[in-house]
């Protein structure tokens, strides 16, 4: 049953992270249980008061002929531990063979076996015979009832629930009580008999009920019975969840430790108590805290409270047995209070404070009892009395509630019923030295003998300090770490470390010395190891370096972003901005030089992008007025000649010029007043037919403020994996999130690996960028799995899902702990960060949150762009231009949708920054060049998108086209589409598609075909509109068919989507929203006559349920769903019903 350790750590992750609630109904079935339980601490503390309580009774003195001092009274009160001393050798064995429930029964039938010889004693050997069997079958209950407590508890409560056992002692002690001082008015021999015959009562109910209970999960696991310990555990502590995470912690924890030793199952074997270091600093504190919970002076007012009280001058009887009584009620208060605070203070502190509060409070004590011995001094046997219930209390609140549990915690599972027993013992043979010795020095001595806890007790909290451990927050098994540790005590005042849960569950960790050491990583042959690409320099992760694999990417420091503010490169070969600085062109280079006459691929896409530009610039210096336009024979195109200046003067105009002069184009930034965004849309006059619509709409911007920010979770330990599972989710990474936007070079990812297998001993900037990283892979993975499962969820899936789910929040938690060390510097690695962030948090479909993150990295690219990055590292140089473009590209989607977001200036001087250049993100040549193909296509159709919105979504001129029909659109429209076409043809081999609803070669091939389809159906968009709003004016062909254009791509873009990675990883939330816009624009052109037949063409009705289905399925595995996005949902559905009640 091994584990991996990340599993390991997702297991206790996920465990820690569950939601749980003391008030739920497997709890209360577990209080149920318990309670049983807790009757045996009731056994032992109802004697504790009963023999007290009657020895101040005059029939019982008289009847058998003692004193309430002296050795015979001593005697009387110790046989009782001494027969809890034989027992020791029984109630192991009966614990580790029968069952914790056949230990608890065999106590209590020994308890009513020597409560029959006790009560109606007629002389003092029988009562004395009585006693005897009494302790001894009490033994039996204070092994099982303890161990039986701790092991079915609920790790989440373990410490309350435990320390509640030995609160119990006092509910016996207070029942006993308050039983005396009732029956001490009979005067007869029954005032103290009936005490007797009481102790009946909780021994038959634990006797009777003892079978009915659970056994305890830990001791069925130790004998082989992991399933029936499994139902019980989630039947009690998983909500009835048999896979709960705290189930199958516990489980493989318990499997675990029982694996390496068995002993348990020897039960004349007790060398595991003592055969190791780690075993003997165990029992160390077993028996320190069985001594010290029997010596610290509370027997003495347990059984001697009513001789105390005398010694302080309170004479009569019966008020004597009134404040015996009331005693015990103040402490069980003191034990509950303590009991509840115990995993909150901690073990130590409550012991030493405590203890050394005791000792104050006996000094006090004996000061105010020898001047109480002045009859007259009322205030003194006041204050002493006082000082007396002061000091139950305290003990009661640090004490009593981790007597048992104390000494169960440290014990581990094979050794725990015998170490109880020997801790029993231990208490007994205290408690019976005690006990005789108080008699004969509180009659010879008197007063003075406080005197003697007042010394003890120090010398208890020195012994504490130096040997006890501390035990909080850490499950039973877990403390094996601690014991094992060369300095037990300081080992457990540390936090949790990263492999105290793998330890625990018995994975193997490997340390970052090992693998140096072995030299060979256990990886797959089909994939390159991670230290293929180490490199052996020792200046840091992102300092000056020389890249080992970019020799086919030479690039000149005059070409250097840092040296001169480099212009666009126009793509020709040569360009003519190189040719005019007399340089090669390197934009485009393959490892081999193409063959004369062939452009390189890159170049060509990169020609399709800059030719674009300067088209497009030329569109908008011929659109001088709109009525010039709409003349058919205008020409919207100047000479070639003047179009070649015009984008030569842009190119090479300076870095981040002013953005008035003429030759600064704002074309690919969107307008932040454009109205083509799906709120625009749904708030329009077309909505107004459809008030069911409107009413269930929401302001989006609102919708998605009132969501809470992403919580921190406290955590004990960090995140930890081994070298296979970090390669396969830095892998997973590589091959996902840095194929679609490749901002994070391969040897950047080599040295994030090494962040990872050291474990993240660092709060860096490095150890940040290593968490996102790994969050990601495990988000891609995650990804990947809702895309190979979209239609099927099995109990196996939705595990895998849950497993990934937690191990990228973990991580991401972690790294947003870290991520204010990023936000506080200007570096390419903190640019990075924060980068990075802001992808996950569009995966976690938040957008607001996204931009922020998003802002803060373009300000902080715009920054090291404009003044250099400082590293001489042309690497790190090419990151911040590509994470300028990824930003470029992820806030233009956002803002197409929320149009009140403030921008960050990307798009303002985008057409002044460098498109990317070279740079080895992958472990490949092949892989990197397409990841750079697959790069520079979205970024080049994403600025086609922002020019259309910019130059037919502007709000001033989209009224002036819509209220003009569509004259004044034809010439420009015709020119976008003429430039979308272009972009399509230049795409390379394997990224092109078809335009119809056939599967592509590749999801990266066919996200980019939802992205084609999404601009043809907004470049074609106004066309649409204008038949629907002048719906009384008969419309030429050529309209309707530019129309229909538009509605042919909304129904493929429809009917081609699909859970692509990066569209469920990224783009969820944009989806939902233009998916929202397309149906609602079918909608209302299915109410047009003209539009009405070209959309009968598609399979219109189906659309909604597959939309719904996939967007489900997308959120399903989100923690918070975006409110936007089930609002999407909820008008899909109401637009599908539409449709379907138009048709």
């Amino acid at each position: 049953m091994g584990k991996p350790s990340s599993d390991a750590v997702l297991l206790a992750t996920e465990a820690d992270t569950s939601v749980y609630s003391p008030w739920s109904k497997s709890m209360f079935k577990l209080y149920g249980v318990l309670a049983l339980a807790y009757l045996c601490g009731c056994l032992n503390g109802f004697d504790g008061s009963l023999m007290g309580a009657i020895n101040a009774m005059e029939p019982y003195q008289d009847y058998f002929g003692i004193g309430n001092t002296g050795s015979s009274t001593g005697i009387v009160f110790a046989l009782y531990n001494l027969g809890s001393i034989p027992a020791v050798f029984f109630t192991g064995p009966v614990n580790d063979y029968f069952g914790r429930r056949a230990g608890m029964f065999t106590g209590a039938l020994i308890i009513i076996i020597g409560t029959c010889i006790q009560a109606p004693a007629v002389n003092m050997h029988m009562f004395m015979a009585g006693r005897f069997l009494l302790g001894f079958g009490v033994s039996f209950c204070c092994v099982s009832a303890p161990c039986y407590v701790s092991e079915m508890a609920h790790p989440m409560w373990r410490g309350t629930l435990t320390g509640l056992y030995n609160t119990c002692w006092y509910i016996g002690s207070i029942i006993a009580s308050w039983t005396c001082y009732g029956t001490n008015f009979l005067h007869s021999n029954w005032s103290w008999r009936i005490p007797l015959w009481a102790q009946l009562v909780s021994s038959v109910i634990v006797a009777v009920g003892a079978f009915m209970l659970p056994e305890s999960p830990r001791w069925l696991v130790a004998n082989d019975r992991v399933e029936e310990a499994r139902a019980i555990l989630g039947k009690y502590h998983g909500e009835g969840r048999e896979d709960h995470p705290i189930v199958n912690l516990q489980i493989i924890e318990m499997y675990h430790q029982i694996q390496i030793d068995a002993s348990d199952k020897r039960w004349w074997d007790y060398s595991g108590l003592i055969k190791t270091r780690n075993a003997r600093h165990r029992l160390i504190c077993v028996l320190g805290m069985a001594f010290f919970g029997q010596l610290s002076g509370n027997s003495i007012t347990s059984y001697y409270l009513p001789v105390m009280v005398e010694t302080a001058g309170i004479d009569d009887s019966s008020t004597q047995l009134k404040l015996n009584g009331v005693y015990p009620v103040l402490c069980w208060l003191g034990s509950i209070l303590g009991a509840r605070l115990t995993d909150r203070i901690g073990r130590r502190p409550l012991l030493i404070w405590s203890i050394l509060f005791s000792s104050a409070c006996f000094a006090i004590i004996t000061g105010t009892t020898k001047l109480a011995v002045d009859r007259n001094n009322k205030m003194a046997s006041d204050v002493a009395i006082t000082f007396v219930y002061i000091f139950g209390i305290v003990f009661s609140f640090g004490w009593t509630p981790l007597q048992s549990g104390y000494i169960a915690e440290t014990l581990t599972t094979e050794t725990r019923a015998k170490g109880t027993a020997v801790g029993n013992l231990g208490s007994n043979v205290a408690g019976a030295i005690i006990q005789y010795s108080s008699g004969p020095a509180f009659k010879e001595i008197t007063y003075y003998f406080y005197l003697v806890f007042v010394a003890w007790d120090l010398i208890e909290a020195v012994v504490i300090y130096f040997y006890f451990v501390e035990t909080k927050d850490r499950t039973l098994e877990e403390l094996d770490e601690v014991f094992s540790d060369p300095h037990p005590v300081k080992k457990s005042l540390q936090k949790r470390s990263i492999n105290t849960v793998a330890n625990t569950m018995g994975v193997s960790m490997t340390t970052s010395a090992d693998v140096y050491s072995s030299g060979f990583l256990h990886v797959s042959i089909l994939q390159p190891r991670w230290d293929d690409f180490h490199f052996n320099d020792n200046r840091g992760s992102y300092g000056p370096r020389t890249p080992i694999a970019i020799v086919n990417y030479p690039i000149p420091s005059r070409l250097s972003t840092k040296a001169t503010s480099r212009p666009l490169c126009d793509g020709r070969q040569p360009c003519s901005w190189c040719t005019e600085n007399e340089v090669d062109c390197l934009y485009g280079q393959q490892q081999q030089q193409p063959a004369a006459g062939n452009q390189g691929k890159s170049d060509r896409i990169l020609e399709t992008v800059l030719r674009m530009d300067g088209l497009l610039r030329s569109i908008h210096e011929n659109l001088v007025s709109w009525q010039t336009l709409s003349n058919a024979n205008q020409r919207i195109f100047k000479s070639d000649q003047q179009q070649q200046s015009l984008q030569h003067r842009a190119i090479s105009s300076p870095r981040f010029s002013d953005p008035s002069s003429p030759d600064n184009s704002d074309f690919a930034k969107i307008p932040s007043t454009h109205i083509s965004a799906t709120e625009d849309l749904l708030s329009s006059s077309f909505a107004a037919p459809y008030p069911s619509l409107r009413s269930q709409f929401r302001p989006i911007f609102l919708l998605e403020s009132r969501c809470p920010a992403i919580p921190f979770q406290p955590r004990s330990i960090r995140p930890v994996f081994t070298i296979e599972e970090a390669e396969r989710l830095l892998t997973s990474f590589q091959k996902n999130v840095n194929f679609w936007y490749p901002t994070v070079s391969k040897f950047t990812l080599q040295n994030l690996f090494e962040r990872v297998r050291n474990g993240f001993v660092e709060n860096t900037c490095e150890d940040c960028a290593a968490l996102l990283v790994m969050a990601l892979g495990a988000a891609s993975e995650l990804v990947q799995l809702v895309h190979s499962s979209a239609k099927v969820y099995g109990f196996e899936t939705r595990q895998q899902q849950s497993e990934l789910m937690t191990m990228a929040s973990v991580c991401f938690d972690e790294a947003l702990k870290l991520l204010n060390v990023a936000y506080m510097e200007i570096s390419t690695i903190s640019t990075q960060c924060v980068f990075l962030a802001a992808i996950y948090c569009s995966f976690l479909q938040r957008p607001l949150q996204t931009w922020g993150h998003l802002n803060t990295a373009a300000t902080k690219c715009r920054s090291l762009l404009a003044y250099g990055t400082g590293s001489g590292n042309v690497e790190d140089d090419e990151c911040i231009r590509r994470i300028f473009w990824s930003c470029y590209i992820i806030e233009s989607d956002l803002i197409s949708e929320l149009s009140d977001l403030p921008q960050s200036g990307v798009a303002e001087v985008e057409s002044e920054v460098p498109l990317p250049g070279p740079l080895q993100t992958h472990f490949t040549e092949a892989e990197t060049e397409s990841s750079a193909l697959y790069f520079l296509s979205c970024i080049s159709i994403r600025r086609l998108l922002n020019r259309v919105h910019h130059l037919l979504y502007a709000e001033d001129k989209y009224k002036i086209y819509t209220n003009a029909r569509d004259e004044s659109l034809r010439g420009l429209i015709s020119e976008l589409d003429r430039q979308l076409v272009l972009w399509h043809e230049t795409l390379p081999e394997f990224l092109r598609f078809e335009e119809d609803t056939r599967d592509c070669v590749n999801e990266h091939a066919a996200f980019l075909r939802q992205r084609y389809l999404a601009c043809k159906s907004v470049i074609y968009r106004p066309y649409v509109e204008i038949v629907l709003k002048h719906r009384d004016i008969t419309h030429s062909a050529e309209t309707i068919d530019a129309a229909s254009r538009c509605l042919k791509a909304s129904c493929d873009h429809i009917a081609n989507l699909r859970s692509f990675s990066q569209t469920v990883m990224i783009d969820t939330w944009i989806c939902a929203l233009s998916m929202t816009s397309t149906m609602f624009i079918i909608l209302v052109a299915l109410q047009n006559t003209s539009l009405r037949p070209r959309l009968l063409e598609h399979n219109i009705p189906e659309f909604g349920s597959h939309l719904r289905d996939l967007l489900s399925s997308w959120i399903g595995v989100m923690p918070q769903k975006s409110p936007s996005i089930q609002q999407s949902i909820r008008l899909i559905a109401e637009i599908e019903s539409l449709i379907r009640e138009s048709r």
